[in-house]
């Protein structure tokens, strides 16, 4: 056999390698593309959902402790919280002193530690008729505690308190202004 015929065997053989180990190449290159990008839309998609008319609520031995509605709201899954828009907070207390009502235009819901963060026109009222306002305020779920370290303005039949900072305890029904405390008393006002 000619030694022109075994080169070109040969190099034809090399020709058929290289366009086999290129196309492996290829085909490898789209297909792990293909997983990422699978990848980072699944994240993409897991991270954040959009809700209309969202509703929460905590029970403990078969009680309601609280109830969350709110208008709308995102919901960001890794970081365990949902951000909500045109909130009604009703936090219960005992049934003769009847629930606390919290409204709020915006406000976080952390579901691991179940509290509420609320911003925006903070305003609390209960049945007996006390109001609390302020810019925004946190409930802490565990201690039935809504806390703030902004201003705040508690008004009840005969008493108006302003001040700086407040610690309101739902349970004990007692609320602690903190700094620059102010208050009016209006005699013989709401005294039954």
């Amino acid at each position: 056999m000619p030694r022109y015929i075994i080169f070109r065997r040969i190099l034809g053989f090399i020709i058929l390698l290289a366009i086999a180990a290129t196309a492996v190449v290829v085909i490898r290159y789209f297909i792990d593309n293909t997983r990422k990008e699978r990848k980072n839309l699944q994240k993409s998609v897991s991270a954040e959902i959009s809700m209309k008319t969202l509703h929460f609520t905590e029970n403990q031995e078969s009680l309601k402790k609280w109830e969350l509605f709110a208008q709308s709201g995102t919901h960001d899954k890794p970081a365990e919280k949902t951000s909500l828009e045109d909130i009604r907070f009703i936090v219960e207390r005992d049934e003769k002193s009847g629930p606390v009502t919290v409204t709020s235009k915006n406000g976080v819901y952390l579901h691991l530690p179940k509290s509420v963060e609320l911003s925006g026109n903070v305003l609390a009222k209960t049945k007996d008729g006390m109001t609390f306002e302020t810019t925004e305020i946190t409930y802490n779920s565990s201690k039935q505690t809504f806390s703030t370290k902004e201003r705040v303005k508690l008004t009840d039949a005969a008493l108006i308190v302003e001040g700086i900072g407040m610690d309101l305890f739902v349970d004990k029904q007692q609320a602690i202004v903190k700094k620059q405390v102010e208050a009016t008393i209006y005699p013989g006002k709401g005294l039954k």
